[in-house]
């Protein structure tokens, strides 16, 4: 009868252990992290010879863009 028991503790015992691993394991993607939920986007690579969008030294940011001579209004 106790050995009975002793074995239906381990057995429980390394059932709970399997699930403890899984769950460390899987914790993204059954979402139990605090930057899992809600799901962000992960951001895109650059391409190689991809312009910074930070301004250049000299630059005037909040300048606005003048029409092109080549292009027609309209």
């Amino acid at each position: 009868m106790g050995s009975t028991i002793a074995i239906i503790f381990w057995i429980i015992l390394a059932d709970v252990l399997a699930l403890v691993f899984f769950i460390y394991r899987y914790k993204k993607e059954l979402g139990l992290t605090p930057t899992s939920w809600p799901v962000k986007p992960k951001a895109k690579p650059k391409r190689a010879g991809a312009q910074s969008t930070t301004a250049a030294a000299g630059s005037n940011p909040g300048a606005k863009a003048t029409p092109s001579a080549s292009r027609p209004k309209g």
